[in-house]
């Protein structure tokens, strides 16, 4: 039997074994530089003024939720991808008159923008780069301004 012929499956078992692993892992970075932002693939031109809330944001390993003191029942904070940027622990956005703000866990903030799911059906098309992790509440508000009351 010439030895050639039967590396062949076997090359092409190690080659897609390697393709896999590396998909997996430029997943994962990726993740880890979005942090745990939910992120959607948007110019963030239009802006939509409809008050999301007040409250102080809730960060975890794997969302970032608005809790706003009077009801305490968190939003998930999904941002569109032109404004943000998520920086060693905090959150880098772009506030709609094109000024930057610096936002952490535990400031006080007010967003307006969207809900995802309003009173009225409506067919979206979404795009996520970070989709929201499914441990996050599920009550969506796509960020479209952001004022910072009080920081921590």
């Amino acid at each position: 039997m010439d030895v050639r012929r039967s590396l062949i499956p076997f090359s092409c078992v190690v080659i897609a074994a390697v393709l896999a692993l590396d998909s997996c892992a430029s997943k994962t970075d990726t993740a880890r530089q979005g942090g745990p932002l939910a992120v959607l693939d948007d110019p963030g031109r239009g802006e939509s003024t409809s008050l999301g809330g007040t409250g102080r944001l809730h960060v975890t390993e794997r969302c970032v939720e608005l809790e706003p003191a009077e009801t305490g029942a968190r939003k998930l904070l999904a941002w569109r991808s032109a404004q943000v940027e998520w920086s060693a622990g905090t959150i880098l956005f772009t506030t709609a008159n094109g000024d930057g703000l610096t936002i952490r866990a535990g400031d006080a903030v007010s967003v307006s923008g969207e809900d995802l799911v309003g009173d009225e059906p409506v067919e979206r098309d979404l795009r996520w780069v970070a989709e929201p992790d499914p441990s996050c509440a599920r009550d969506v508000f796509i960020v479209h301004d952001v004022s910072l009351l009080e920081a921590r």
